[in-house]
């Protein structure tokens, strides 16, 4: 760190790989699921599944903004591009538990444009665009900084938010869908010459049912050695906005559909989401229940997806969440995401099984084994 600051001073950059740690949290729908209102919750929200759902955030990751730095915990999401946090104007403790204050930081740059996003199911959050230095940080120590970065200063944010673990969102996708009209903070990294590749990869490690533990990484400018075999398949997105592929088959074991499918995968979903005759074709293959929930002990094969022609598995211990209490949930999903965008989303059960390396300037996406 004191190389590259020594670097900055000379007016020179130093382009580097920076590995950042992640958080394991239980989410809102494990919360909800335990309290059994979950089920009367996912009835009432439409049935159009919005691209980015945040009742399954597991992982999340810590940053600080401005000089001095003011610290923040937040979701880092494959599936949105805007990086906005709660402003100290937001006058709802309820959902601006930790709020940035521009006026104590001495790198704040105002831009006053007036900046809002709306997610798929209604959240939202409202507020002014200001710019300043932002940390990428584990257990204090700075990782990758970026200065004159955009941030959404958040002074309306719905109620659905207080529920969150997270203070606020940082969006990886593009920037065609950057509500804030700037670049995102990783592409910017990359502009200023801070990262040696515009590609991250993300590693996320099985830690059972424990909470607030490290529980992988996202490696910002190359592929994560530590973690992830140097073998990468790449396939190339079919969307300028999310980070969306094709699946061209599913089984598990004599269940099989060769119907292909648009999908995504996404930091900031738990389960595998996939239509509803596709979930109950799987579901009764692996013996779940209709209402997702499954044996702990259950014993099933394991789940096969086609790829640019490749098939890529992913374990059956990956597709049994133990949620406490000796209930486990079946680790795919069914939902109906209308015909515009993705039919499936790939989240965390899936990304446990292989790395996901994200090229966000040739635009496609690869798969390693876990090492």
């Amino acid at each position: 760190m004191k190389l590259l600051i020594l670097l900055t001073l000379f007016g020179l950059t130093a382009a580097a790989v920076f590995q950042h740690q992640l958080i394991r949290v239980k989410s809102r729908k494990t919360r909800m699921m335990e309290k059994g209102t979950w089920e009367a919750y996912k009835k009432s929200k439409s049935a159009s599944q919005p691209m980015t759902d945040f009742d399954d955030i597991e992982y999340v990751a810590n940053v600080t903004i401005g000089t001095p730095p003011q610290s923040f915990l937040v979701q880092l999401d494959t599936g949105s591009s805007d990086f906005w946090i709660p402003d100290s104007s937001c006058t709802d403790n309820r959902v601006c538990r930790h709020k940035f204050d521009s006026n104590a930081s001495s790198t704040y740059v105002l831009n006053g444009q007036e900046w809002s996003i709306t997610y798929g199911d209604n959240g939202y959050a409202r507020g002014i665009v200001g710019e300043d230095t932002v940390r990428f940080e584990n257990d204090g120590d700075d990782v990758l900084v970026v200065p004159k970065s955009a941030i959404g200063q958040a002074n309306q944010i719905s109620s659905d938010f207080g529920q969150f673990p997270t203070d606020g969102i940082l969006g990886l996708a593009f920037p065609s869908i950057d509500e804030e009209k700037s670049d995102p903070v990783l592409f910017n990294a990359y502009k200023q010459g801070l990262l040696d590749k515009p590609i991250f990869t993300i590693y996320l490690e099985e830690r059972g049912h424990v909470e607030n533990v490290i529980a992988g990484a996202i490696t910002y400018g190359g592929l994560d050695t530590e973690h992830c075999s140097s073998d990468v398949d790449y396939v190339d997105l079919t969307s300028e906005d999310w980070y969306q592929f094709k699946v061209d088959s599913v089984s598990l074991g004599t269940a099989k559909s060769s119907d292909g499918w648009q999908v995504i995968s996404d930091t900031g979903t738990t389960l595998i989401v996939a239509p509803p005759e596709i979930f109950n074709l799987l579901a009764n293959a692996a013996g779940a229940n209709a209402n997702g929930s499954i044996d702990c002990n259950a014993s099933f094969d394991d789940l096969k997806l086609t790829i640019s022609g490749k098939e890529y598995t992913v374990p059956a211990k990956q597709l049994i969440l133990d949620e406490g209490n000796g209930q486990c949930l079946f680790g795919i999903d069914g939902m109906d995401m209308g015909a515009a965008g993705p039919q499936w989303i790939l989240g965390d059960a899936w990304m446990r099984s292989y790395c996901n390396v994200f090229n966000f300037q040739d635009k496609n996406i690869g798969f390693a084994k876990i090492i």
